[in-house]
């Protein structure tokens, strides 16, 4: 999340930037003498600007935000939803055949998949297993 902000803030710092550059640049031109007429800029231009930087800059937060929930970030973070049913372990036996560990309820399923159907074949509590996962 933190990412997220900082490269907005990063975009904005850029936008901003680049935008007193253009003013820089204008107003050393402006200062030659030129003969021809210098066009004031429009607030239409100003605002038409400022609303494609602030589409940009929603684009790019909504991507980080879509990564970092497609990659599991947000699931230590209050209001997100918890998973009930987790897959530990698959192994397969053959073509059609499986043998799935599943948490469910501070518990730990040995799931049978085959061609027949379908059948529990252990059960564990959840605290004997060692997952090799960190609960931290």
């Amino acid at each position: 999340m933190r990412h997220g902000i900082a490269a907005l803030l990063m975009m904005l710092h850029l936008g901003m930037a680049f935008g007193t550059e253009a003013q820089a640049n204008a107003s050393s031109t402006a200062s030659a003498s030129i003969p021809y007429k210098r066009e004031e800029a429009t607030p239409a231009g100003d605002l038409s600007r400022l609303l494609a930087g602030l589409a940009v800059c929603g684009l790019v937060l909504g991507g980080v935000l879509y990564f970092l929930k497609r990659h599991g970030r947000f699931q230590g973070m209050p209001g997100a939803r918890r998973k009930h049913i987790e897959l530990l372990e698959t192994q397969r036996l053959g073509p059609r055949a499986a043998l799935h560990a599943v948490r469910f309820a501070n518990s730990v399923y040995l799931i049978a998949q085959s061609e027949q159907g379908i059948t529990t074949v252990a059960t564990a509590v959840a605290q004997s297993i060692d997952t090799g996962k960190d609960t931290a």
